[in-house]
């Protein structure tokens, strides 16, 4: 009972974010194929469909205009296994998705179209319709490189990186850790910034790789105190929220 209420507490929030929101009328959709290597903005003027797994990195910094609209594709419509529609920081990389309370940012699948004054059609259009989905998509990564703190029986090891869940290995985009490699070495890698996360509603995504190795909501690894992130909804995610 209790977990149940707590869903249509979600779901209630999801559905007061999406009247708020508003998708302009005749929003361009953008697929995104290939991993981000130099700065870009996704505006609120297009809809982005992250149709595998998308790392941002090379010290690349994303920004996401308030209101704008990302999906992913679920693991059977991606070219690969095990490489759902997610979108990754990497480490030295960062995100800047600048979200408002009248204008959130929303991470959903693609057919979620309870969004602006859209009320949405099943199973989006109830509340408890809208709890049978979930695990249609990845989610959102960030990855940094503070000190990692497991298995370190003799004291602090700047040099360990960890292969964070959820994800195949990809080339070391993956890891987290290893602030032995960073600028900040040897007394501020707790500095590490990943950028800034606000007023973001996370939807129906999560997957699943093995047990106990899965995409969250929202996942991070090795993030440091200089990231900022704030007012985040994660709203029927497979596995963890956060």
């Amino acid at each position: 009972m209790q977990q149940r209420l707590q869903g249509l507490l979600f779901s209630a929030l999801v559905t007061a974010m999406g009247a708020l929101l508003g998708s302009p009328a005749g929003a361009a959709t953008v697929p995104v194929t290939s991993d981000i290597t130099t700065s870009q903005t996704w505006t609120a003027g297009n809809e982005y469909l992250l149709e595998t797994v998308i790392y941002v990195t090379n010290g690349a910094t994303l920004t996401i205009e308030p209101g704008t609209i990302v999906r992913g594709w679920p693991d059977s419509l991606t070219p690969g296994t095990n490489d759902p529609g997610t979108l990754v920081i990497t480490r030295g990389s960062k995100i800047h998705a600048l979200g408002t309370g009248l204008k959130p940012i929303v991470f959903t699948n693609t057919d979620d179209d309870n969004i602006g004054s859209n009320p949405g059609t099943f199973p989006y259009d109830t509340p408890e319709d809208a709890l049978s989905v979930t695990g249609t998509w990845g989610g959102l990564i960030l990855l940094g490189r503070t000190y990692v703190a497991n298995n370190a029986t003799t004291g602090p090891n700047a040099s360990r990186e960890v292969q964070i869940e959820g994800l195949t290995a990809a080339g070391g985009l993956g890891f987290y850790g290893n602030c032995a490699a960073s600028a900040l070495f040897p007394a501020n890698c707790d500095d590490d910034d990943s950028g800034t996360i606000q007023y973001l509603s996370l939807r129906y995504g999560g997957y699943n790789v093995s047990a106990n190795n899965e995409i969250n909501g929202l996942t991070l690894g090795g993030v440091g105190r200089e990231t900022d992130i704030d007012h985040v909804e994660v709203f029927q995610n497979k596995d963890d929220a956060i």
